[in-house]
């Protein structure tokens, strides 16, 4: 690994861990829009536009439930 593909990989690693897992999870959400829902079929458009997204601390629930 060249050294500039290292300080990049530490970087990022160091970047990371200073994120909360909630953070993380919020950045890596889906962001539903209108302009989004508009490139789906039309059967999918309604549900697109009313969906909700998952909070975190349902999201946690959930998954410690199928645990």
């Amino acid at each position: 690994m060249n050294k500039k593909a290292f300080t990049l990989t530490v970087l990022l690693l160091v970047a990371l861990s200073g994120c909360t897992n909630q953070q993380i999870y919020d950045a890596t959400q889906p962001k539903y829009d209108e302009a989004y829902c508009q490139n789906l079929p039309r059967s999918e458009y309604q549900e697109c536009i009313q969906r909700e997204p998952l909070s975190y601390e349902d999201y946690e629930r959930e998954r410690k439930k199928d645990q």
